[in-house]
């Protein structure tokens, strides 16, 4: 894919094509499009980072979701000034708010909800609504204008046609209720005694997608909020990890957070927890492994196989040779390439380890995998692994 996005951001004018391309298919699969979505997305990104020109992509952008770049178009405007600023004010919400609610007010098309629900725009709107669950932001107590912010996430998420016809008004202010339910209920950093007694509330409000999101981003702050203290305080072994259920339902209920989930996950990984000494880090270690080879079972092994294959280096052996026996554990052959490729990769770099602090039924797991690969390379680590086992 880095190869395909170097060759398409060459240039400008192949960038462009490209994004008019995407966006026709986009157009195309209507409310099937979420991937070619993420493949829009990723390649603004790259382009932004190679050329370090936000503003280009930006007016892209717009251009192709059919607003006029520069004129007086208060919808573009208000776009253009969110993604260059990464912040979402109280006068661009309320610009914003005015054109997509009034069109539905009036029964009008709506504006591109594209634009709107594009990460750059949505992500600084979720922050000034919710940050101050995550100590980002201060909470604004105007509830005017926090009901402007709330409505268009609502409508970013909730709507997928521009038809006022085929939208809810009810079902959307209903999730506008819901969104100011959870700001103003969920509480923030909470002990655990508190956290118990809000878990009846969060189960409900993580059956809805923003909500899901929106509850993943207070879990990462409650987990990772100085230094760690979460873990520190709680942490005696993989039960009563609360916050990690949590993540594993949210993953288990919408599988577009699942990458979400995985990076929470991964500030866990690698958290130097303070007070901690080696032997319990390692065991925090494996709690998580646990927890994202469960994530692994949700149609979701290969991300997370390739970050264990691209931080290896980084990792104790003992530690990795667990992580591939969870997973290895979990699956049977036939295994396709993606998968076997980088998981032999990484027994063949852990075999000290394999053979000094793993388990017989590890072992076993492991050899029987490699046996059950036809590929030369999992034949000489076999060989490896099953000398170095039988030598004195």
């Amino acid at each position: 894919m880095s190869e395909l996005f170097s060759t398409v951001c060459s240039s400008e004018q192949t960038y462009f094509v490209a994004q008019y391309i995407l966006s026709k298919a986009r157009q195309r699969l209507g409310k099937d499009a979420e991937s070619i979505r993420r493949i829009e997305q990723e390649l603004e990104s790259f382009m932004m980072d190679k050329f370090n020109r936000p503003q280009l992509a930006v007016n892209f952008r717009l251009l192709l979701d059919g607003f006029s770049v520069g004129s007086d178009d208060n919808v573009a405007n208000s776009l253009a000034s969110i993604v260059q600023s990464t912040y979402a004010s109280p006068s661009d919400v309320t610009k914003l708010y005015k054109e997509y609610h009034g069109a539905l007010t009036c029964g009008r098309r709506l504006p591109s909800l594209d634009s709107l629900r594009n990460e750059r725009v949505l992500m600084p709107i979720i922050e000034q609504a919710f940050g101050h669950l995550w100590g980002n932001t201060a909470q604004n107590r105007n509830v005017d204008i926090m009901d402007r912010f709330m409505w268009l996430i609502a409508c970013a998420t909730h709507c997928t046609s521009d038809d006022p016809k085929h939208i809810d008004k009810n079902q959307l202010q209903d999730l506008v209720r819901q969104m100011n339910e959870l700001s103003n209920r969920l509480p923030v950093r909470p002990i655990l005694t508190v956290l118990n007694r809000a878990i009846g509330d969060i189960l409900k409000w993580i059956n809805t997608p923003i909500l899901a999101r929106i509850v993943v981003f207070w879990l990462r702050d409650l987990l990772s909020y100085d230094e760690f203290t979460f873990y520190s305080t709680y942490f005696q072994g993989p039960n009563n990890l609360i916050p990690l259920d949590l993540l594993e339902e949210v993953a288990h209920r919408h599988p577009l957070l699942k990458p979400l989930v995985l990076e929470v996950y991964k500030d866990s990984f690698n958290s130097k927890v303070r007070g901690f000494a080696p032997d319990k880090q390692i065991s925090l270690q494996k709690v998580v492994i646990d927890r994202m080879a469960a994530l692994a079972q949700m149609d979701f092994a290969l991300p997370v196989i390739r970050y264990f294959s691209q931080t290896a280096e980084l990792i104790d052996e003992g530690v990795l040779s667990y992580f591939i026996f969870r997973i290895l554990s979990q699956f049977e052959a036939p295994y396709p390439e993606k998968f076997y490729v980088p998981m032999v990769q990484l027994i063949d770099i852990t075999i000290s380890a394999v053979k000094t602090t793993a388990k017989e039924d590890e072992r076993s797991v492991i050899c029987t995998f490699l046996e059950d690969v036809d590929d030369d390379r999992s034949r000489n680590v076999l060989r490896k692994l099953t000398r170095e086992s039988s030598s004195p």
